[in-house]
């Protein structure tokens, strides 16, 4: 952690829970940047807008951030740019988030069951210790994603791509993987906008 970025903690720190405290020095480990749920709120709100093109409107974008304990259950966040970042322990339960895009994105301890996320791009992403049971996730892009001891149980993944995918302590065989592309070359849906690097 540099000084200035550590003396600004410090001084926060006394505002601060210790939960928040730990989220921030995370964060700041991981070149990411945190969010407050009052941002967050402001943001979807925005996005709400932007969506039914009303004024004020902006699409969403979460690109390398941190977000930790945020409840996204039942909000609509389709075509929402999520790339690089990292959610811990939140909720996307009964969440819209078709169109949305999610390259490298790591999702720990999420509950994202019987959430709707249609013509996702998922590329490199980490799916890890997350609920993910009755989501529908079809024709989405999942080339070298990581699911590590996740519930996948009525997962619909038809028509996804799943090249390179990782199952790890994950049953693969509880979701529905009909016509899915195990090739990137054969896989003929929208590529990410960016360069992932894949470790």
């Amino acid at each position: 952690v540099s000084g200035q970025v550590h003396s600004v903690l410090v001084y926060n720190a006394v505002e601060m829970s210790d939960e928040e405290l730990e989220a921030e020095l995370t964060a700041v480990e991981e070149n990411l940047e945190p969010m407050s749920a009052n941002e967050i709120q402001i943001e979807l709100a925005k996005h709400l807008l932007w969506l039914n093109d009303e004024y004020g409107g902006k699409q969403l974008d979460l690109r390398n951030k941190y977000i930790e304990g945020f409840d996204f259950s039942k909000q609509e966040m389709n075509s929402a740019i999520l790339d690089g970042s990292k959610f811990v322990n939140c909720s996307f339960y009964k969440t819209s988030l078709c169109f949305v895009e999610a390259s490298g994105t790591r999702f720990n301890d999420c509950q994202m069951h019987d959430l709707t996320a249609e013509e996702g791009v998922f590329c490199g992403a980490e799916f890890r210790n997350c609920n993910l049971e009755r989501g529908m996730y079809t024709h989405s892009n999942f080339a070298k994603a990581k699911f590590i001891q996740s519930r996948v149980s009525g997962m619909v993944l038809n028509g996804s791509c799943l090249a390179d995918a990782m199952w790890v302590d994950t049953d693969s065989t509880q979701a529905r993987t009909d016509n899915t592309v195990d090739n990137i070359e054969d896989w003929d849906g929208e590529v990410p906008h960016q360069d992932i690097r894949m470790e």
